[in-house]
């Protein structure tokens, strides 16, 4: 007779489990945010030290720490919790909080001296927000930015498609994150400090030293004058040094582009000379010397015989031949006063181009680019004018690049005259010319549409984290959500289906487990006879052996279980089923989670 069976194993082919993702619509806006969960926060940079032992209303009192409306929080503990947790290693997936939001080549990360953020309460993210389904529109700041899927927020009305190619960008200087020095943002460096610059070639070796330069509010938009990003002013007595590479060291023939933004007076403060440098490769370079230790001098002598040491110094002298040199004439120069000239030499040969208008004033964006025998010079995306260099020989040389000076002040030098008054901003060398579009890109600075920056990213979405930050040297984006504004955006959750084949052989499962069907209690407890049709299982029950034989049980559940005979599931089917011992029974368990 077949014995009740308990369990019976599942193959492990015969479970499968697959995910998919679900998507809920959310909307948030200035009316409800706060009520719904959602927290918004405006965040200051500042250097300044909390004093955590000053009671709050003098704080608050004090004008340095302001508060957020939403919570009273400090806006610059705001800031730095954000840049902490996002972007002072923004693209090292170790040290960020979205570490796999960290892959440069997708995502565009940068966090300037103000910040907006919205954050979305876990409820109504599940996971994770929705990878590109975030929009912001700001319908007090007339703009809409959207999730582009990688964590970027983009501002579509900035046309990209014009944008110089980024491929060909050799060197960038936007100084827009200089006020990380500062305590309030702004400020001078007085002494050689290093500042870092962008360059596609990776050059650990190359740097920029700054020595009295001062970092102020950027150049002017073209419609609404408001400030944008970060500019470097000279006042006569400083520069910007950057070493020598191949790749700004720009030969006879190759086609290059530089760009820049200047805001230059009318008067120079410096007039040695009838110029004043902007961009110069032509003095400033290193130099190796075999030198020799006098006996008892601490200093090195000048080069001698017997065993010498080489060093490297830095020397400034007029080199026959270089790739560039840009300067403005000065009010000494009468006519010329406020146009900007451009030469390179070769030996003997010089060339010039000269601009035909004064560029002094106000902010001009200024292009010169070599493409094909021709040196172009563009003033605010228009051609002002252009020549034929003819035929020249090696220009390319060995010289540091210089910004504001020609010469540096690390050796005395006979050419110190020509020291520059004024600010550049978005210096950029290219290693190809540039097209008009490019060009008009890289001058429109308009409030609503800048490219000057060439990048419509304007702040990121943290999918995981459910946080959305806007931050961008344009000042269209200053101060954002602090009026009428919604975000839509879709939450994911993800579902898990189970299915369980549960295979039942014709030869199992046949005997009824439900002991009232297969065991009846003892009438009489102290009979131990047995009839024809009933055998004695001990006192108080008897076995039917006519059941197993006529009656076979009915499937209404089926339970899974573990290997440690714990309860996963159970499966209850609408109506119960007759077993069958003829044939195999399998059933399917659906189930989600």
């Amino acid at each position: 007779m077949p014995k009740p069976s308990v369990f019976a194993a599942i193959r492990s082919e015969n479970v499968q489990r697959t995910d998919f993702k679900v998507y809920k619509d959310w909307i948030a806006d200035n009316t409800g945010y706060s009520s719904s969960g959602y927290g918004l926060f405006q965040a200051i940079h500042t250097s300044r030290i909390t004093p955590i032992d000053s009671p709050d209303p003098q704080m608050r009192a004090s004008g340095f720490y302001p508060t957020n409306s939403f919570d009273g929080s400090y806006q610059t503990v705001i800031w730095k919790s954000v840049d902490h947790a996002f972007y002072s290693h923004p693209y090292n997936p170790t040290k960020t909080l979205e570490n796999d939001q960290a892959d440069k080549n997708v995502i565009t990360k940068f966090l300037f001296l103000s910040a907006s953020i919205l954050t979305f309460p876990y409820f109504k993210i599940g996971e994770k927000i929705k990878p590109g389904s975030l929009t912001l529109n700001e319908t007090a700041g007339n703009y809409t930015l959207r999730d582009d899927g990688n964590g970027n927020l983009r501002d579509d009305a900035i046309t990209t498609s014009s944008f110089a190619p980024s491929g060909k960008l050799v060197a960038y200087w936007g100084f827009n994150d200089e006020f990380r020095r500062f305590k309030t943002s702004y400020g001078t460096v007085a002494d050689r400090n290093d500042l870092i610059f962008e360059s596609n070639t990776f050059q650990p070796n190359i740097k920029s030293t700054i020595k009295n330069v001062t970092f102020n509010p950027g150049i002017k938009t073209t419609d609404t004058l408001k400030s944008s990003g970060i500019q470097a002013d000279f006042n006569g007595n400083g520069f910007i040094k950057t070493n020598n590479f191949e790749d700004i060291n720009f030969r006879t023939n190759d086609d290059f582009a530089i760009s820049l933004w200047v805001h230059l007076p009318v008067s120079q403060s410096v007039t040695g000379s009838t110029t004043n440098c902007i961009i110069s490769k032509r003095r400033v370079q290193d130099v190796t010397q075999i030198v020799k230790r006098k006996p008892g001098q601490p200093s090195y002598s000048s080069p001698g015989g017997g065993q010498g040491s080489i060093i490297t110094k830095e020397i400034n002298k007029t080199l026959a031949r270089y790739p560039y040199f840009l300067r403005v004439y000065n009010q000494t120069n009468g006519s010329r006063s406020g146009k900007l000239i451009f030469s390179r030499r070769s030996g003997a040969t010089k060339w010039h181009l000269t601009s035909s208008m004064a560029v002094t004033g106000s902010h001009r964006h200024i292009i010169v680019q070599k493409t094909g025998s021709l040196i172009e010079m563009y003033i605010d995306g228009v051609l002002n004018n252009s020549g034929s260099t003819g035929r020249m020989s090696f220009v390319n040389n060995k010289a540091k690049v210089m910004f504001g000076a020609e010469s540096s002040d690390l050796l005395p030098a006979p050419h110190m005259s020509g020291e520059l008054s004024g600010s550049l901003d978005e210096i950029r060398f290219y290693k190809n010319a540039l097209s008009q579009d490019n060009i008009s890109s890289l001058a429109n600075n308009h409030f609503l549409s800048s490219s000057a920056y060439q990048t419509n990213v304007i702040g990121n979405t943290f999918y995981k984290l459910g946080h959305m930050i806007v931050s961008s040297p344009l000042p269209q984006y200053h101060g954002a959500m602090s009026g009428s504004w919604n975000v839509t955006y879709k939450s994911t959750h993800k579902i898990c289906e189970n299915k369980v084949l549960v295979q039942i052989p014709q030869g199992s499962f046949n005997v009824s487990l439900n002991p009232t069907a297969t065991y009846q209690p003892s009438t009489n407890p102290s009979n131990t006879t047995t009839t024809a049709t009933q055998t004695a299982n001990g006192p108080g029950e008897f076995i039917l052996p006519e059941f197993t034989a006529s009656l076979r049980p009915y499937i209404s559940m089926i339970g899974l279980y573990d290997s440690s005979a714990r309860l996963l599931a159970v499966g209850k089917l609408p109506q119960a089923i007759q077993k069958r011992d003829d044939i195999d029974m399998n059933f399917v368990i659906r189930w989600d989670y």
